[in-house]
């Protein structure tokens, strides 16, 4: 199961108003995502897809992990051919089994090593209050 936190929707509607384009992108692969159990089922695995031969690649976010916040980051890349380089990040939740869309950033607006980066604080209190057991 695949679901897209309430941030993550205010996300999608600060991308709605920004690049619409991007927006309907976007939308269109999370749906993906809630229908493809075969790309579900890669969700997981690190490094898959970072050939960039796959529809997306799948990355640990290190720093996170090494907070024990065990988030990765998606990326698409039909977006990145096209020059929309938007990154989803997401916690898998182990006790119901279920994917959770955390962020959706702008690579170019994200600083993953930023500690005081406000999405990245909002992301880790989230997943620390909302998946302990993650």
């Amino acid at each position: 199961m695949v679901n897209v936190h309430n941030d993550a929707v205010q996300d999608l509607q600060e991308i709605r108003t920004k690049n619409p384009l991007a927006f309907g992108r976007i939308v269109a692969l999370i749906q993906e995502l809630t229908t493809d159990p075969r790309l579900v089922d890669k969700l997981l695995d690190h490094n898959f897809g970072a050939d960039g031969r796959g529809t997306v690649s799948v990355m640990k976010w290190i720093k996170a992990w090494r907070a024990n916040v065990p988030v990765r980051r998606l990326k698409f890349w039909d977006l990145e051919k096209t020059g929309l380089k938007y990154r989803l990040l997401y916690i898998y939740n182990w006790p119901d089994k279920s994917y959770n869309i955390m962020a959706i950033v702008a690579r170019d607006e994200f600083d993953y090593d930023d500690p005081s980066h406000p999405i990245r604080l909002r992301v880790f209190n989230q997943c620390r209050k909302e998946f302990p057991n993650a």
